[in-house]
């Protein structure tokens, strides 16, 4: 057998190992016991509070990830709802039952401000008294303009959606047009448009960024 068929021999197991062990990271606890979350959102720019924000806490789960090992991800058939007050104030307080741990999402519905969630500042992952605040950027837009290169005769759907803006739609679409899209704003904020329909071309995907408040134009022939 040659050093090369050797080596292959060792590393290959060693690759398997090294996947298995990230598969295997080391979890923490299962939650029990009463869960209280005290918190508020507030614009990320001035500190101002954002009221009337639906704010929600889904339950994180652990799922297989294909290695051996297992990763958390959000359950979002399963969570509770608050509104931020005038003050942009908020609270939960529940009784965990060995769920793996909590994200806590907050959705202005304000076209001034875009969602926010601790993906970016930690989920929740014990029990007791945990205060969350969360900072809600300023959002930006992006001016889709629609070109019909090729009328259809058939009916069909076009479909654009981001990040922050849910999907926006045109029916029977047959001529140009204009959308308009929520985006996450700041130009060191990158947001992903995706548009697609129920005929070709395949899926489109776009990279926008805009300053605060501001709109960008993207171009999309169909």
């Amino acid at each position: 057998m040659t050093n090369y068929n050797c080596r292959r021999l060792y590393i290959i197991p060693l690759i398997y190992l090294l996947i298995l062990l990230a598969g295997c990271k080391k979890k923490h606890e299962a939650i029990y016991g009463n869960v209280t979350i005290d918190g508020s959102v507030t614009d990320a720019i001035s500190g101002a509070p954002i009221q009337n924000v639906v704010v929600r806490m889904y339950n994180r789960k652990l799922v297989p990830n294909g290695f051996g090992g297992s990763g958390p991800v959000t359950d979002f058939d399963r969570f509770i709802t608050d509104t931020a007050d005038a003050n942009g104030n908020y609270d939960f307080s529940l009784e965990a039952t060995g769920q793996y741990e909590f994200e806590i999402i907050a959705v202005p519905y304000n076209e001034q401000y875009v969602s926010i969630s601790t993906s970016k500042t930690g989920h929740i992952k014990s029990n007791g008294l945990h205060v969350v605040n969360l900072l809600s950027d300023r959002s930006a837009h992006a001016r889709i303009i629609v070109t019909n290169t090729a009328p259809l005769d058939t009916t069909s759907l076009l479909y654009v959606s981001s990040s922050q803006g849910g999907t926006e739609y045109l029916r029977d679409f047959y001529r140009d047009t204009i959308l308009y899209v929520k985006i996450q704003g700041g130009l060191d904020n990158e947001d992903v448009l995706r548009l697609y329909g129920t005929v070709s071309p395949p899926d489109k995907y776009v990279k926008v960024s805009a300053n605060r408040w501001d709109t960008v134009n993207v171009n999309f022939d169909y």
